[in-house]
């Protein structure tokens, strides 16, 4: 059954992206863009990563969709129609290439869930078994997220801020130039 709604979810997002790239509605693209991030956070949530799920659905759906709306905003509604609607060789063989070169590397790759796979032999079972040992605390995930991801989650976050910060300078440069057209 579970195979069934992945494939349903699969081809939605299929067909999402596909809608996203050919509507010529900027807006109507960064609402179709949203529902793909939120189909996103469900596989990711279907797949045992609550965390990413939760990232995903609070930065992809929400925030993203925000930041886009307010371009928009800011800038046209509606793309200009261009006079060259062919499709580029260039990128494409590009794009198909590295589509080749990833469908590979997945055909080596062990079963989803494994017992067998690196991660759960290696890496998996030491953070299990040492986990509260090393760190002291006593929940797996935090000690994983604060102590061996730590310098991970700080540059996240610092990037995160960095982006915000930039973010409310271009909206405060903005009304800047809004009241000195005013004068």
């Amino acid at each position: 059954m579970i195979w069934l709604v992945n494939g349903v979810l699969l081809i939605a997002l299929i067909v999402l992206a596909a809608w996203a790239l050919k509507t010529r509605d900027l807006l109507v693209s960064a609402m179709i863009l949203s529902v793909y991030s939120f189909l996103m956070a469900i596989i990711y949530a279907q797949l045992n990563s609550p965390d990413v799920a939760l990232t995903e659905a609070a930065v992809g759906a929400g925030i993203t969709t925000v930041l886009f709306i307010l371009a928009i905003q800011k800038t046209s509604r509606m793309e200009e129609d261009s006079d060259d609607e062919t499709i580029q060789k260039g990128p494409l063989a590009i794009v198909l290439f590295i589509g080749l070169i990833l469908a590979l590397a997945a055909g080596g790759m062990p079963a989803f869930g494994s017992p067998d796979a690196p991660a759960a032999i290696v890496s998996g079972n030491l953070y299990l078994e040492e986990a509260k040992e090393v760190t002291g605390v006593v929940n797996i995930v935090t000690a994983i997220i604060a102590y061996y991801r730590s310098f991970d989650t700080l540059g996240e976050v610092t990037v995160v801020f960095a982006v915000g910060i930039g973010i409310i300078a271009l909206f405060l440069r903005g009304r800047e130039e809004e009241g000195d057209d005013e004068k």
